[in-house]
C-alpha cells in the first residue's frame, strides 16, 4: 500500500457492511452460504476472522505507515524488505524507512510480517 487512501479502499471493499461494503457478488457459493445464515451471522463471521495485512513496498507507503497502521481493519504490517531497499535507492534511506514501518506496527499495536527470503520455501513470520 501506498497511502492511507490505499489502505482505506482495502478495509473498505473486503470487509462486509457495516464496516465495510463487500458486494455478494455473482458467486453461487457466497449467495447460497449467505441466504442460508439469513446474512447477519455469515458476514459478522467473516469480518471478526478477515485478517488484513498491509504490504508495505515502496517509499510512499514507508512514510505513511503510522497512518496505515492505526487504520481499524488493518491487522499488520508486512516490511517487503528486498523491494523497499530497491525502491529506496537513491531516494531515502532504508534504515530510517523499515525502521518507521517497524516503530509504526509496534506503535499502534499491530503485527509486523517480514519474509525469511533465504529459505525455500520463503517463509513469512508475524510478530506482535
Amino acid at each position: 500500500m501506498n497511502s492511507v487512501r490505499d489502505a482505506q479502499e482495502a478495509i473498505f471493499w473486503n470487509y462486509w457492511p457495516p464496516f465495510g461494503h463487500r458486494s455478494q457478488g455473482g458467486s453461487t457459493v457466497y449467495d447460497d452460504k449467505i441466504k442460508e445464515t439469513k446474512n447477519a451471522p455469515y458476514r459478522d463471521s467473516y469480518n471478526m476472522n478477515l485478517v488484513m495485512i498491509a504490504q508495505i513496498t515502496t517509499v510512499a507507503g514507508a512514510r505513511a505507515a503510522a497512518a496505515i497502521a492505526a487504520l481499524d481493519g488493518i491487522h499488520a504490517l508486512y516490511l517487503d524488505e528486498d523491494n523497499l531497499a530497491l525502491q529506496s535507492t537513491g531516494v531515502a534511506d532504508y534504515g530510517q524507512l523499515a525502521g518507521a514501518v517497524r516503530a509504526a506496527a509496534q506503535g499502534n499495536k499491530k503485527y509486523l510480517c517480514t519474509v525469511n527470503r533465504k529459505v525455500t520455501p520463503q517463509i513469512m513470520t508475524c510478530s506482535p
